[in-house]
């Protein structure tokens, strides 16, 4: 989010007013923390949302090749 120049409360907001997800910052400060599961479908809307592979929210920017298009 913060290479997009997002806060916490704009991606949450996005992904309320986008994807009808039900987040708020507070949500987006503990999946940052990894106090909180990522749930699969916010998954899907996160990378939508911030332009990245699912993998990148697993391995960041080491993805094993063999998961890379």
């Amino acid at each position: 989010r913060t290479e997009k120049g997002m806060n916490q409360l704009e991606l949450a907001t996005a992904l309320i007013e986008d994807y009808g997800l039900r987040v708020d910052q507070n949500s987006i400060s503990l999946l940052e923390k990894k106090l909180r599961f990522l749930k699969d479908f916010e998954l899907i809307a996160l990378s939508d949302l911030l332009d990245k592979s699912p993998m990148w929210f697993l391995y960041g920017d080491k993805v094993p090749q063999k998961f890379k298009d």
